[in-house]
This record gives C-alpha cells, sequence and structure tokens, in this order.
C-alpha cells in the first residue's frame, strides 16, 4: 500500500474529518480545547476535572503519544545502509598515473623550451 493519497480530495477532507471527529469523541475528557494551556487555564478557573485527570489527559497522554509516533515510525522508515565507497580500479589508477606522468612531462618541455631560448617565466612577468 502506498503512502501516498492518490486523490487530492482525500488529501484534502482526511485530516479535517479526523480532527473533527476525534475532538468531538474526546470532548468529554478534553472541553472544546485540544490545546494544553488553554485547557490548563479553564482547569484553573472553572475546576471541571482533578489535578490528575488534567495532567494525564492534557500533559501525559500528548508527550506520550508523541514518543510512541516518533518510534512508529523511526521503525517504519529505517535509513537506508550506508554504501561502501568505491575502489577504483587498476585500469582507472593506471590510466590516471599515465595522465599524471604526461602532465609533469608536458611541463619540463615547456620549462626546457623556455630555459634554451633564454627565456623564464619570472623575466617574461616582469617584461610584460
Amino acid at each position: 500500500m502506498s503512502l501516498e493519497a492518490e486523490s487530492s480530495l482525500l488529501k484534502t477532507w482526511t485530516p479535517m474529518v479526523s480532527t473533527i471527529v476525534l475532538s468531538w469523541i474526546g470532548y468529554y475528557f478534553t472541553g472544546p480545547s485540544l490545546n494544553p494551556f488553554v485547557s490548563f487555564s479553564w482547569h484553573m478557573h472553572y475546576k471541571r476535572q482533578n489535578d490528575i485527570e488534567h495532567f494525564l489527559v492534557f500533559w501525559s497522554a500528548p508527550i506520550l503519544g508523541a514518543v510512541f509516533a516518533g518510534l512508529a515510525y523511526s521503525f517504519r522508515h529505517k535509513p537506508p545502509a550506508a554504501r561502501k565507497q568505491r575502489r577504483p580500479s587498476k585500469a582507472a589508477v593506471a590510466a590516471r598515473a599515465q595522465q599524471t606522468r604526461q602532465a609533469v612531462a608536458a611541463r619540463e618541455h615547456t620549462k626546457e623550451q623556455n630555459s634554451k631560448h633564454g627565456h623564464s617565466s619570472h623575466n617574461s612577468q616582469q617584461q610584460s
């Protein structure tokens, strides 16, 4: 089963309907609020619930729910295994060494040509 919803109608209405249904079901426990801070202020003013009920419903339950949701997510979505770094093949290493040798030889040849003609890169930069 795919985790992505195919229907845009389903993507739009599912969160709204589930929030309304959960609020309606939990109204007896939570009152008209799902916000712990607002519910705490109502609790202090009206004292409709005793302190232990208030603590369990508004403080412990959201924290435990978040912990369990995080654990469920981490078990459901494991990170991909780390891939090993591939070592270059012997042919690739040999080709790279050949390129390096050619570049060094070309540099030495250029220096050799400059010294034969009495040019040095330092003198030509000063003349410019």
